[in-house]
């Protein structure tokens, strides 16, 4: 049993690719997934998002989406704020984990990921500060167990695209993001062995050898070809920088809304929960997020 665009069905026979199945009365099963699913958002996606978000934001529910989404909108636009086009969301509330400091560029995975990277390296030279980082496709979250005065990020303009490509290469080594590269690296070049068929190394001495490889390299021969093949590539592959670069110009000519939600907002929420699947824990993933939702409703 499992579930497809929202119904509860049942797989009789599986013929030529073509698959028959009965509606089944049954609640729990299996929901499909598809690789698409974990494909960042394209810029052109992003821009429709925002624009719908905006179209709500003005009345019109023409669209069969927005009807469906109306409570989420409308719980999030009573407990903080819907951001227009021409403006910027960042949200800060305090729970039990630290103080939460939630912004929503809508710009995919992999450029969100880039700007947490950003603004947690500019905060961290304001002050000795230390952040975790999660991220999803509409937003990012630093999470600290220090209070920032928020108002810091529009006085000391954070999000500036200024001096971007040096920041986000330090930024890049706060996070360790050209070693996971260079990890892929040393496997094509053939500076790490996975072993003979049947006698596979085990992937903690993989990555362990991966570590020192990019350790000694940095410190000892920061030219090596290899070791800036892995910048590049997390420069250009994962954070996507000339995206980047066009959101923080985007991003300064919005006007940037800070909002102090008393518990987290649903735009949010989804965001806390994609750092609780990187926690080792005896727990359901689902039972945690019952959790939290029976706490912050």
């Amino acid at each position: 049993m499992f579930w497809f665009a929202g119904k509860s069905l049942e797989l009789i026979s599986l013929k030529q690719l073509k698959a028959k199945v009965v509606r089944s009365k049954k609640k729990t099963g299996l929901i499909p997934t598809w690789k698409g699913g974990t494909l960042p958002m394209s810029s052109n996606m992003s821009e429709v998002i925002r624009s719908k978000i905006d179209q709500y934001i003005h009345g019109d529910l023409s669209d069969v989406e927005l009807k469906i989404i109306d409570p989420l909108l409308n719980f999030q636009k009573t407990r903080s704020h819907l951001p227009k086009n021409d403006e910027f969301l960042v949200e800060y509330f305090k729970t039990d984990q630290g103080y939460h400091l939630i912004a929503y560029p809508f710009e995919g995975r992999f450029v969100n990921e880039g700007i947490a990277s950003l603004l947690a390296f500019r905060l961290s030279k304001l002050k000795p500060i230390s952040f975790s980082i999660a991220f999803n496709d509409y937003g990012f979250e630093l999470l600290s167990d220090q209070f920032l005065e928020v108002e810091i990020l529009k006085e000391r303009d954070l999000l500036s695209s200024i001096n971007l490509l040096s920041d986000i290469e330090s930024s890049i080594n706060g996070t360790e993001m050209a070693s996971r590269k260079f990890r892929d690296i040393a496997f094509i070049s053939g500076l790490l062995f996975k072993g003979f068929p049947g006698r596979n190394v085990k992937d903690r001495h993989l990555q362990s050898s991966s570590e020192l490889f990019f350790n000694v390299f940095s410190e000892y021969d920061s030219q090596n070809l290899l070791l800036k093949q892995s910048y590049e590539e997390a420069m250009i592959h994962q954070l996507d920088y000339e995206r980047l670069r066009k959101v923080l110009l985007r991003i300064e000519k919005q006007t940037m809304i800070i909002k102090y939600p008393h518990k987290p907002t649903p735009f949010g929420f989804p965001i806390m929960v994609d750092r609780l699947r990187e926690k080792l824990s005896s727990e359901t993933l689902a039972s945690r997020i019952k959790k939290m939702t029976l706490k912050f409703e």
